[in-house]
C-alpha cells in the first residue's frame, strides 16, 4: 500500500483457495495521521522506499500441493504506521491460490 491515507486502516484479509479447502490470514493495519510539512510527508524517505519496493522477492522452489487445504506458512502481521509511509503485506503460504482484499 503506498502513500497510505487515514482511511486505508482497517482489517486486511489474505485468503488462499484450493478443490481441498481454504485458509485465511488477517492484519490490522493503524495509520496515524501525520501533518505535512512543506507539501510532503517524508522526502527523505522517498530513496528508500525506492530501494524497498525494487527488491526481488526470491522464488521459493517448491512443487504445488493440491492434494490438502492450503496453509499460511507466515501469517500476515498487524502493522501501524504513519500516513504517507508504504505498508509492505507478506505471507508464505502452500498449497492454493492467493486472493488479498
Amino acid at each position: 500500500m503506498k502513500s497510505s491515507r487515514t482511511l486505508d486502516a482497517g482489517i486486511y484479509t489474505c485468503k488462499a483457495r484450493n478443490k481441498y479447502g481454504e485458509a485465511v490470514s488477517t492484519c490490522k493495519v493503524t495509520i496515524k495521521k501525520q501533518e505535512k510539512v512543506d507539501g510532503s510527508f517524508r522526502p527523505e524517505a522517498l530513496p528508500k522506499i525506492k530501494e524497498l519496493e525494487d527488491k526481488n522477492v526470491p522464488e521459493i522452489d517448491e512443487k504445488p500441493v493440491d492434494f490438502e487445504p492450503p496453509m499460511f506458512l507466515e501469517n500476515l502481521n498487524n502493522q501501524e504506521i504513519n500516513e504517507g509511509e508504504t505498508a509492505v503485506f507478506t505471507t508464505r503460504l502452500v498449497g492454493g491460490v492467493l486472493l488479498l482484499f
